[in-house]
């Protein structure tokens, strides 16, 4: 997970070249401000919002944020990834996500990690993942 300066003056957590591959080939086609362009991140030349992933370029891939990718698989593959927090009689423990596919229920859980920003990240890979396992077996 890197993080990345936005224009506004807030930190986003953006996805590493690994997951964006893997958010590209599930088809991830969405309007994002930084790209990685032959698996460097550039996001100092990028002013406007654009689908580097649509451009038919090998060398380019979106770089979008673990936010953007959460809304992105809730509105278009419909798959919850949800952050929660271990409590246990006052005391307060790890970070974990929840995965819940709409269209069956079925539900994920990722491992526990120490910040909100890298549970969203395994929840998000454990999405990613079971979306390639379904399309394999397609």
């Amino acid at each position: 997970m890197l993080m990345r300066r936005m224009k506004m003056k807030s930190i986003l957590p953006i996805a590493d070249i690994d997951l964006a591959n893997k958010v590209r080939e599930i088809g991830f086609h969405e309007p994002v401000f930084a790209k990685y362009s032959k698996g460097v991140l550039c996001d100092e030349e990028c002013s406007a919002f654009e689908d580097y992933n649509g451009l038919k370029e090998p060398d380019l891939v979106s770089a979008p944020s673990l936010q953007e990718i959460q809304a992105w698989l809730s509105r278009r593959k419909r798959m919850d990834v949800l952050v929660y927090r271990d409590v246990f009689f006052g005391e307060v423990g790890d970070y974990y996500a929840v995965v819940i596919r709409r269209k069956d229920g079925l539900t994920r859980e990722s491992k526990r990690v120490v910040s909100s920003n890298l549970a969203l990240e395994a929840g998000i890979r454990t999405a990613v993942s079971l979306l390639c396992k379904k399309r394999k077996r397609k």
